[in-house]
């Protein structure tokens, strides 16, 4: 608005359609931020709705579509800062009693010996199930917080991928594509023949990708494989501040699943999650996201004649003899340190070329990739 203006007056002429376009922008943003805002109290209330009840914290923009959990006041150790009605999850277990006879005509969808990907179809039937077809119905409460996320990752865009150099990277994400769409095939065939109704490419990529960013592994606190409002708010991090657990003193058994503080968290301090040690090419890929200070990423590379032939940030098929590096000593560092040290040089002079790419999720993943370079080089010295 302020550029318009200045260009505007210094400048009239030519200027109408710069002057339409700041201002078309400046609308679409601001619309974007109502957008947000308006479905932000609507998961407050359908929190509320569901009985979910969390304390001492509250939920913020942390950037653009991106929210999180906050603390508005000091926590101890041991506080109690969320109870989630067991009913409020959406777990594999659930819905495989729910839609048994569904799933047991599909196995080629549904069973874990004809599809890696069962238990995440599992709850992306009930997703578009429900959003799709039976809004109307009592479990259309689901809606609200089905419709709250905008899940991304490199899957839903096409020019991010044709930007990437990464060869290896390139060959997993065409695979996970082809998966993708021979599961999608199965559930076209399904939705034609139990509801005769078309599924869209769109819908179901949408419903596919919420289950894979923010489905929880089952564990002690988690019977299964779950959806799980509210914790799923929780932004990963390795400074992981929390834990998902019960209560003995439950007067029904595991009637509510807790979220307990594991250490003491200042006012304004954002609580996290921990979704495991994984490295930033698999937050890349799978959740879309990275971290700059992610103490368990790795580096990965093929090596021939001493030269490095090939970098990824993913790992290269099993069959390939790869090295990596991460925030520990490497092998090659204790047997040759000048070649050790010209391997760095190469890796750190592949890296700068890529950071050109204008991702910004991947250049952070790049940036990361750096810090390791220079912990090495400091092993090195």
């Amino acid at each position: 608005y302020v550029t318009a203006i200045y260009f505007t007056k210094r400048r009239l002429s030519g200027i109408s359609l710069f002057v339409l376009f700041s201002y078309e922008t400046i609308f679409f943003i601001q619309s974007q931020i109502r957008k947000y805002k308006y479905q932000f109290m609507q998961l407050k209330e359908w929190f509320s709705e569901m009985g979910i009840v969390y304390m001492k914290s509250e939920i913020r923009l942390i950037s653009e579509q991106n929210y999180g959990l906050v603390a508005n006041t000091n926590i101890g150790v041991g506080t109690i800062l969320a109870e989630i009605p067991q009913e409020a999850l959406i777990s594999v277990k659930k819905v495989k009693i729910k839609y048994r006879k569904i799933i047991k005509e599909y196995p080629h969808l549904f069973f874990d010996l004809l599809n890696d990907d069962y238990e995440l179809n599992i709850l992306t039937l009930f997703m578009y199930y429900l959003r799709y077809i039976r809004l109307l119905e009592k479990e259309g409460q689901y809606k609200i917080y089905f419709q709250s996320a905008n899940p991304e990752n490199i899957l839903s865009n096409r020019n991010d991928i044709d930007l990437i150099t990464d060869n290896n990277l390139q060959i997993t994400i065409r695979q996970m594509k082809i998966g993708l769409q021979k599961n999608y095939q199965y559930f076209q065939t399904l939705f034609k023949e139990q509801f005769d109704t078309k599924l869209q490419y769109e819908d179901f990529l949408f419903a596919y990708q919420f289950v894979m960013t923010r489905c929880f592994s089952g564990d002690e606190a988690i019977e299964s494989t779950s959806l799980v409002p509210f914790g799923d708010m929780l932004n990963h991090h390795w400074k992981c501040q929390i834990e998902f657990t019960y209560l003995q003193n439950d007067q029904i058994q595991n009637k509510y699943l807790y979220i307990k503080a594991l250490e003491n968290i200042e006012e304004g301090e954002q609580i996290y999650n921990f979704f495991g040690e994984k490295h930033n090419g698999f937050l890349f890929l799978w959740y879309g996201f990275c971290l700059e200070d992610n103490i368990y990423d790795k580096i990965f590379f093929i090596m021939e004649n001493n030269s490095v032939s090939d970098y990824s940030i993913y790992e290269f098929p099993p069959q390939v003899k790869q090295f990596v590096l991460k925030y520990k000593k490497h092998k090659i560092l204790s047997q040759d340190k000048q070649l050790f040290d010209n391997i760095l040089n190469q890796l750190e002079q592949i890296i700068n070329k890529m950071l050109q790419i204008p991702i910004p999720q991947y250049q952070i993943l790049l940036k990361s990739h750096r810090n390791i370079l220079q912990y090495q080089k400091e092993l090195n010295k």
